[in-house]
């Protein structure tokens, strides 16, 4: 199946559940390789996004402390949820912040809960991620080769992510 027929099927059900349920879906497709954020520069956007909004916490000097303060775990686990859902594994996003898989895949499970539940604190945390993400690293990553392929760059997830900014802008 090529990547028109994906894209042509994936918004035809997009459509069909938004007029059978009233709900709107978004759809995440794991990317290539080659296209991932650094989890160094991950973790650095998160801890710069957590500072700023937290300067009273500046005593935590990283993404890998263990801190159990709830506006840190938000940051935590969106940046966990945002490494899973560019492409990382759960095992690599544990090496790097010197946790086990376990407690990963529990901060994956509590940031979609906080999805579901929209909870202000974690989603305000998320988009404040995504906001120095898009702030330090743009829309391409600078240490991308260029394929000699003539394939756009555009990028659904990173789309996604913009709108959801913008939702409350």
């Amino acid at each position: 199946m090529s990547d028109y027929q994906k894209h042509s099927a994936i918004e035809a059900f997009k459509r069909q559940f938004k007029t059978e349920h009233g709900v709107d879906v978004y759809v995440f497709l794991p990317k290539e390789s080659q296209y991932k954020i650094d989890l160094n520069l991950l973790e650095r956007c998160t801890y710069k996004a957590f500072i700023k909004n937290n300067p009273d916490l500046k005593h935590i000097k990283s993404m890998k402390d263990r801190v159990r303060l709830r506006r840190f775990m938000g940051y935590y686990q969106a940046m966990c949820q945002l490494a899973w859902v560019d492409g990382h594994r759960k095992n690599y996003i544990a090496t790097h912040l010197r946790k086990n898989h376990a407690s990963i895949i529990n901060a994956i499970r509590q940031a979609e809960n906080f999805f579901f539940a929209e909870d202000k604190d974690f989603l305000y945390a998320y988009r404040e991620i995504l906001k120095q993400i898009l702030q330090d690293v743009g829309t391409i990553p600078k240490n991308l080769k260029e394929k000699l392929k003539s394939k756009s760059s555009s990028d659904p997830i990173w789309d996604e992510a913009r709108r959801f900014i913008a939702q409350d802008n």
